[in-house]
């Protein structure tokens, strides 16, 4: 199914480890736009595997990219290029 590629091609692209707001945004109207191409498919009631694999990858997608909108600063290794990076680690002897 086209929408299940293009939900994950926006994942990949706007909602991995570098982040911006801008394309958490068009994630979610990608997303939005498989939910409502859902609706049709779902109401006929032929589900078939592939159907409930993109309802649960859109479920999941929205999810995953409505948390990262929600966090607002730079975690681990995942950081938003809008946010100014932390203060370096301090050198060790090690490094």
């Amino acid at each position: 199914l086209r929408t299940l590629t293009d939900v994950r091609h926006a994942l990949t692209a706007h909602v991995g480890i570098v982040r911006q707001r801008s394309g958490m945004e068009q994630t979610l109207r990608i997303i939005a736009h498989s939910e409502r191409a859902l609706i049709p498919m779902w109401n006929r009631q032929r589900w078939s595997l592939s159907l409930l694999d993109l309802r649960d990858v859109v479920a999941v997608a929205r999810s995953i990219t409505e948390s990262a909108i929600a966090e607002t600063q730079s975690v681990g290794t995942h950081y938003l290029e809008e946010e100014p990076l932390a203060a370096p680690y301090p050198r060790t002897f090690a490094s």
